[in-house]
């Protein structure tokens, strides 16, 4: 596999495994949290359903930023500011015992708008990580593989955590994915 000379390559694909670890360790403590904040399912159904709506909104706008600006930046600093996000609301919040549904609402919409354009940009700037079309077959086989082992290990991982350590300690580890993943 030719593809992993490529530094770029490597780092691209290591930051999405990342990435996609901590985002669904986060989505598991978000759930929970907001279970036992409010102890109804109707709320952690309305999230999920408003976590679609956002995705399906923001969809549309949002392949036009990351067609006009550099995808590698733009994936960096998206990143980066949801390492932030994260860390600012849920985390901070839950550390000092004030997390409410407004910081986990707050949370959920944010990061839902931010994942859009990331996602995009992720798949867009492929192309030019590669120089052989064959190449290029290689590298979404593997992105398409740590997706999915990513979407299974980070809830998985995310429910270990948060049983063992407690919401606080999900939410700084997921925020320092993010950091790690830029």
């Amino acid at each position: 596999m030719g593809i992993f000379r490529e530094r770029n390559v490597v780092l691209y694909l290591l930051g999405n495994f990342v990435s996609v670890i901590g985002s669904g360790a986060a989505r598991i403590s978000v759930l929970w949290v907001s279970l036992q904040l409010t102890g109804s399912a109707t709320t952690v159904g309305t999230m999920a359903g408003v976590n679609i709506f956002i995705y399906a909104l923001v969809g549309i706008l949002a392949g036009v930023l990351v067609d006009r600006v550099s995808k590698r930046r733009l994936l960096m600093g998206l990143d980066f500011v949801q390492g932030v996000v994260v860390i600012l609301v849920p985390y901070i919040a839950a550390r000092f015992g004030i997390l409410s549904m407004a910081h986990i609402w707050l949370y959920l919409i944010v990061i839902s708008v931010l994942e859009v354009p990331f996602n995009q940009a992720s798949f867009a700037i492929k192309p030019a990580l590669v120089k052989e079309t064959d190449d290029l077959l290689q590298i979404n086989s593997l992105y398409t593989t740590i997706f999915n082992v990513g979407i299974v290990l980070g809830p998985a991982l995310g429910g270990l955590i948060l049983s063992r350590y407690g919401p606080e300690t999900a939410f700084l580890l997921n925020g320092l994915s993010f950091f790690v993943s830029s």
